[in-house]
């Protein structure tokens, strides 16, 4: 199937998450809000179809979204992020977490454009933690 329209947005993000930790290098996130949110509102801006039920306040220092707060709060919970860290400041995929995208998710998304927005979001991310 290429949707995404039947996934909850903790699968989208999931999806994102594994795809960047896999091909694209990110070997942790930061747990700042301040990091993480305008990263995917910037995403979100350039158009990509499976952010645009992610709704963001602007109105504040930077883009925020409950809808990324829940799906992380929600990937800790679920155990698929983890902080291992001493200082509990970055967050770590489980490694379990492919095999969910794998049997669970995959046919579900639109891989090219997964591929797309994960590849942005890695970019992205290493140049927030560049500076």
């Amino acid at each position: 199937m290429s949707t995404s329209e039947n996934l909850s947005p903790t699968d989208i993000i999931r999806s994102i998450l594994i795809i960047a930790f896999k091909e694209h290098g990110i070997q942790k996130l930061p747990t700042e809000s301040r990091i993480i949110h305008p990263i995917f509102f910037k995403l979100r801006t350039e158009g990509w179809k499976m952010l645009q039920d992610f709704p963001f306040d602007t109105h504040d220092i930077f883009p925020y979204s409950s809808t990324i707060d829940e799906a992380f709060i929600n990937m800790q919970g679920s155990n698929d992020l983890c902080r291992r860290n001493p200082d509990l400041a970055e967050l770590d995929i489980d490694s379990s977490l492919e095999s969910y995208f794998n049997n669970e998710l995959k046919d579900r998304i639109n891989e090219e454009e997964l591929a797309q927005v994960s590849a942005r979001f890695s970019e992205e991310l290493h140049a927030a933690l560049d500076d």
